[in-house]
């Protein structure tokens, strides 16, 4: 499993770059497992952000993620739009999302992980990266 941590910032324009990074390295490592997002919130975009958020929809779809996973209450706008086949789990916040994807990864699949640094996101790829390997034994190493 490999796993793409670029939880620190987050914008539009940042996630979409992610997504495209995302793919190449699943291209690149032979398109063999699934393509994961786990996303926090992008914070302190003003009045459109839910608006921002709900747009990764299209950007989503159209890099071929194969399951999504959204953390905080400006994902919900994102989640609201995508279909359902996709969307893998829902949490108000980060902290309730880590039980939901413990073991939810196999052998082959490339994860990415991004939000704003105030989602705390990252506390998902830290806990991920601490254990080594997820609940099914498939090792977790980044990527990048």
């Amino acid at each position: 499993i490999l796993l793409i941590n670029d939880s620190y910032n987050a914008s539009p324009s940042s996630m979409k770059a992610a997504f495209t990074k995302t793919d190449e390295v699943w291209q690149a490592h032979g398109g063999r497992g699934h393509k994961i997002a786990l996303l926090g919130d992008m914070l302190e975009l003003g009045k459109a952000s839910a608006g921002m958020h709900a747009e990764l929809a299209k950007n989503l779809l159209d890099a071929g993620f194969d399951k999504i996973y959204l953390a905080g209450n400006l994902m919900a706008n994102l989640r609201d739009n995508l279909p359902s086949g996709i969307m893998a789990g829902y949490a108000p916040n980060s902290a309730m999302l880590l039980p939901m994807v413990n073991g939810a990864f196999a052998d082959g699949d490339v994860v990415l992980i991004k939000g704003s640094h105030g989602s705390k996101i990252y506390e998902i790829a830290d806990a991920l990266l601490k254990q080594g390997k997820n609940n099914n034994g498939e090792k977790i190493k980044n990527a990048v």
